[in-house]
């Protein structure tokens, strides 16, 4: 999920507390901070590897609550392991709405695949809306549009996270029961689940420290956040690097990309390009922004309409958002795109900018530093001109996302 700024007020509250936020939460920050040799991204020289056959091992760290595009992202995926192309190792919940692990579960129902392990970010203080204060935002929207109604609506055996492990379990768990330099991760969301990841200690599943964890099994990470080259005119934090209004999501996001292991390759998504990609109409049958190119006609579609029935959930979902955001369908794709991406590499659709490296700060605010070197980091860039003719990037994307929408479960 993406939004383009966090409020000023939120940036602020975020710069004073800083990383202190992190020591205190997970000890191993200082030991961390203390090892790294640059304040940033240490320099590595490996290139990104195109996938080759294989089913691609995935893990989705997704913050499914208040944007679609987290729906889409996962019921992509699940037609994409249909098709052989992906094995879905894990999906983990990156907020603190229990409810969130419910709407993950009711998708994996629908796509028969109950056995993928989920895991849930526990917090009683972030995007909690049941622990937030009355009339706050968390307490108002954290639950969004959508996941309360497929839960009431579809059968899942999973209803919320109390049924579930911990993010960084799950994490550990399923890393660990993976071969070396074998498990894509795609982060749509915020960086709870990393940030306590990397902080993590040896347990059972494990004698390794999160951080060498990470670099023994992590092939690369598709990385939904920040926007490129920087955050904007303003400096303040896309949505998934620092938005949740909360004074934690721009920590976790600055500690995550800083101390991420230089080995492990890390493709950022960022907003700017995400919002140009435009996708759910097929799927519920409605064009509500005529602007964006739709090829269907008008938002009041028949129930008939769409090339998924109402009782498909991925279809419910874009059904329930349009009651929060009148425009859609369609929804600016960044989730999807980073998603498949993950899968299936840069295609004819995207070239990565691959030279200088992500400074988050505290706000969560980037920048990309191009000081023309190698540091195992890119962004993705969406290829200029036509793919084919009519085509744009961006277009060919929301095709192929939609197609993938669009297609029936096995």
């Amino acid at each position: 999920m993406a939004f383009t700024a966090l409020a000023a007020a939120t940036a602020a509250a975020t710069l004073a507390l800083g990383v202190s936020a992190l020591l205190t939460a997970f000890p191993r920050w200082e030991t961390l901070r203390a090892a790294s040799n640059l304040p940033y991204s240490v320099h590595a020289s490996a290139a990104y590897d195109e996938r080759a056959g294989a089913p691609v091992r995935l893990i989705i760290d997704t913050d499914m609550s208040t944007d679609v595009d987290d729906v889409a992202a996962l019921c992509m995926a699940h037609a994409l392991a249909d098709r052989g192309e992906v094995e879905i190792a894990a999906v983990v919940h990156n907020t603190g709405l229990v409810e969130g692990a419910g709407a993950i579960s009711v998708i994996n129902h629908y796509y028969n695949r109950d056995s993928i392990p989920i895991g849930a970010f526990r917090s009683t203080t972030f995007d909690n809306p049941a622990t937030a204060p009355p009339g706050s935002w968390a307490n108002q929207k954290a639950a969004g549009p959508y996941v309360l109604p497929l839960l009431s609506t579809f059968p899942s055996p999973i209803r919320n996270a109390t049924q579930v492990p911990s993010g960084v379990e799950v994490y550990r768990k399923v890393l660990a029961n993976s071969p070396d330099h074998s498990v894509t991760i795609s982060s749509i969301g915020f960086m709870s689940n990393l940030a306590g990841l990397l902080a993590s200690e040896p347990d059972s599943h494990s004698p390794l420290s999160g951080r060498d964890l990470v670099a023994a099994k992590v092939k690369q990470v598709a990385w939904m956040g920040g926007q490129y080259p920087h955050s904007g005119v303003t400096f303040l934090a896309e949505w998934n690097f620092g938005g949740g209004h909360s004074n934690e999501t721009g920590p976790w996001s600055a500690a995550a990309v800083t101390y991420w292991p230089a080995s492990v390759p890390l493709v950022f998504s960022g907003a700017e390009m995400g919002s140009q990609i435009f996708t759910g109409s097929p799927i519920t049958g409605r064009c509500c922004n005529v602007g964006v190119g739709c090829k269907v006609d008008g938002c009041a579609a028949p129930p008939t309409a769409g090339c998924q029935p109402a009782d498909n959930p991925c279809r419910a979902a874009f059904d329930a958002y349009h009651s929060w955001d009148p425009n859609c369908p369609p929804r600016q794709s960044w989730d999807p795109a980073t998603t498949l991406f993950a899968v299936r590499g840069l295609g004819d659709f995207w070239t990565q900018h691959s030279t200088g490296f992500n400074r988050v700060n505290d706000t969560g605010a980037n920048e990309w530093v191009d000081d023309g070197g190698d540091h195992n980091r890119s962004y993705l860039v969406l290829n200029p001109g036509e793919i084919t003719p009519g085509w744009t990037a961006a277009r060919s994307v929301a095709k192929a996302i939609d197609d993938l929408l669009c297609a029936g479960r096995r």
